[in-house]
């Protein structure tokens, strides 16, 4: 059954919802109709109406139902047929029909409403003037079954929408480079016209209850008023047309037949056949929904019964207009309200509407958030946007340390090729220098040994400026070195105590390390290590040889599947100048005897090349930390 409902058509699916939500309201409507047209009491479904109408209230129903179904079905499928189409012409990629297509699931409803109502107002008072219905009840009757109407068409537009909603966003490729936009209704007119029809719908039913009571209510007095008059006419006279040959002529005399003995013409087939059929009730109605109302009264005269009674307005012009001035100021008040309330609601919308639009626009700070000023859908909308918002400014604010970071491997390619270069040219002559120190230490026969001696202090010289240029060439080459391989960082740690040994003695330092050994990390062990000799070095370098001290090296695990390696020192901290640019900037505080590489390459290779995070603790007159987090492998 699911599926065989998926395949209808969608115009199909329309006027079946249609006409469910129309046939819901006429079972409503049903009983009501009687009570808002002040029918006569015991005047429906009955002999008396087949007498006077010809045709019961079920009846009549049943055919104004009928009548309202193909009504609607004919405009719902004229005005919808388009849709049926839809993926067809996305296929064709017909932008101009497709344009209409959403413009119907976006608008139609608002067009279907008064189309539906207008037609419908022809077409019914055409068909109840053709059966000689009274004016009044033509009228009350195309206006309950145009609210019946407008009711359905605005809940098919709230059940249909997940039909409208698909279409439109299934779509929206088709049309997002077409320049061409269906009519934009904004929310306040949309809303408007939802409101003012329900308004109108309300102020319908309750002109028609309220008219409906009074008119119960004035003819129950008027009965009393008007029956009394009469039997104190018929006390004082013999003779019943003399009673009324000399009065107007609301009066009336027929006889048990319902022949007339004395009748104006006001009298009219209705009303003799309420009185033969309800002759004991002395209360008269005059047609179905009128307010022309009577009394009667039965009286024997010269050997036969006569029907003698008086016809009056229970519902004076006067009324009308009241009813009718009251439902306009009432409409005008309503009006000015929605027009104040879809003011502020448009407020809302125009301010995260408009901050949302600032956030595509790259010169436009976004950093302020919106203050929640409600604690409807409207301040969860404003707390998802300043979501959005926090997270864009989070993205921006990474997007340009990656830049930085970007720019300044750049500079370090530079520093590589510049170290490369500068690597070349110092070891040119240097290696001439070994060469001839090698060639004076062959001949031996004319050296003493002081000059073997200055020759060797010249030899060793010329090595470490060797080793110190290629150290520095190596670490700069080896950050784009592509090693991947799963280690143990503790036994990085136990060749960092080899390669570090000689500068921490030289500080008169000591490392302390606490490692936990199972610690495995994937990555380049060669790059940690440098990383590590530079944190170890730096820390040694903070005591100076003139007071020493102590440096922890430990390796423990961490939370979230890390590692953790933390270097301390105890020397003092770090100035709080360079604290901000520690890591951002190429920067030294050891003057003429340092590069500034080392804390920057350090960070770089950390979070580059092992996904990691270095960060640091320092306190003044404390001494130091270095943390580095990394995932285990």
């Amino acid at each position: 059954m699911k599926k065989k409902t998926k395949e209808l058509k969608l115009t199909t699916k329309l006027m079946l919802i249609d006409n469910l939500l129309y046939l819901f309201f006429g079972l409503i409507v049903y009983p009501l109709i009687p009570y808002l047209l002040n029918y006569p009491p015991n005047s429906i479904d009955n002999e008396f109406q087949s007498t006077v109408v010809g045709m019961q209230y079920t009846v009549q129903f049943i055919f104004i139902f009928i009548l309202g179904i193909i009504l609607n079905c004919t405009t719902i499928y004229l005005f919808f047929r388009k849709l049926n189409k839809w993926e067809e012409e996305v296929k064709k990629d017909n932008k101009r029909n497709i344009l209409k297509i959403r413009d119907l699931c976006a608008n139609g409803i608002y067009k279907l409403i008064p189309t539906q109502v207008i037609t419908n107002s022809i077409i019914l008072i055409l068909v109840f003037t053709a059966t000689s219905t009274e004016f009044a009840l033509t009228i009350k009757l195309t206006g309950i079954i145009c609210i019946w109407t407008t009711i359905a068409d605005l809940l098919l537009y709230v059940f249909s929408g997940k039909i409208f909603n698909n279409i439109l966003k299934n779509t929206y490729d088709s049309i997002k480079d077409t320049k061409d936009v269906i009519i934009r209704l904004s929310v306040g007119k949309k809303m408007s016209f939802q409101y003012v029809s329900c308004l109108l719908v309300i102020l319908f039913v309750m002109t028609l209850f309220g008219y409906s009571r009074i008119m119960y209510e004035r003819g129950e007095f008027l009965k009393e008023k008007e029956l009394n008059e009469l039997e104190g006419l018929l006390e004082n006279s013999d003779n019943l047309i003399n009673i009324f040959s000399d009065m107007n002529n609301e009066y009336f005399v027929i006889d048990e037949k319902g022949n007339d003995v004395y009748n104006t013409g006001k009298l009219n087939k209705f009303a003799k056949e309420y009185i033969l059929h309800f002759p004991d009730g002395n209360r008269l109605y005059y047609q179905y929904g009128s307010s022309i109302e009577g009394v009667f009264k039965k009286v024997n005269y010269e050997g036969g019964n006569y029907y003698v009674g008086k016809l009056y307005n229970v519902m004076p012009s006067y009324y009308t207009v009241i009813f009718l001035v009251f439902d306009t100021v009432l409409l005008i008040i309503y009006l000015i309200v929605i027009a104040c309330f879809t003011r502020n609601l448009k407020y809302q919308l125009d301010i995260i509407s408009t901050s949302l639009k600032e956030i595509g626009e790259s010169d436009v700070d976004t950093s302020t958030p919106l203050p929640v000023t409600s604690n409807d859908e409207f301040s969860d909308l404003i707390i998802a946007y300043n979501s959005v918002q926090k997270n864009t400014q989070n993205f921006i604010k990474e997007l340009k340390e990656k830049q930085e970071i970007i720019v300044k491997q750049g500079q370090l390619v530079s520093i590589g090729e510049l170290a490369g270069g500068v690597a070349h040219d110092i070891n040119t002559p240097i290696s001439a220098i070994k060469t001839g120190i090698l060639m004076l230490n062959t001949m031996e026969g004319q050296r003493t040994e002081e000059e073997k001696e200055i020759l060797q202090r010249m030899d060793n010289c010329a090595t470490k400026i060797i080793n110190i240029v290629n150290s520095m060439r190596n670490q700069i080459r080896n950050l784009g070195g592509t090693t991947n391989v799963k280690f143990k960082i503790g036994e990085v740690v136990n060749d960092i105590k080899i390669i570090t040994y000689h500068e921490v003695k030289k500080n008169n330092s000591d490392i302390v390390v606490d490692i936990q050994e199972d610690l495995e990390v994937q990555g380049d062990p060669t790059k940690l290590g440098q990383v590590l000799t530079n944190l170890v070095v730096n820390a040694a370098q903070a005591y100076g040889n003139t007071k020493g001290g102590k440096i922890d090296l430990k390796v423990s695990s961490a939370p979230n599947n890390m590692a953790m390696i933390s270097i301390t020192d105890y020397a003092g901290g770090l100035d709080e100048s360079i604290i901000p640019y520690i890591f951002k900037n190429i920067l030294t505080t050891k003057g003429t005897y340092g590069t500034g590489l080392g804390l920057y390459l350090a960070y770089s290779v950390i979070k580059g090349e092992f996904n990691g995070d270095i960060t640091f603790d320092t306190q003044k007159g404390v001494g130091t930390t270095f943390y580095i987090t990394i995932p285990k492998a």
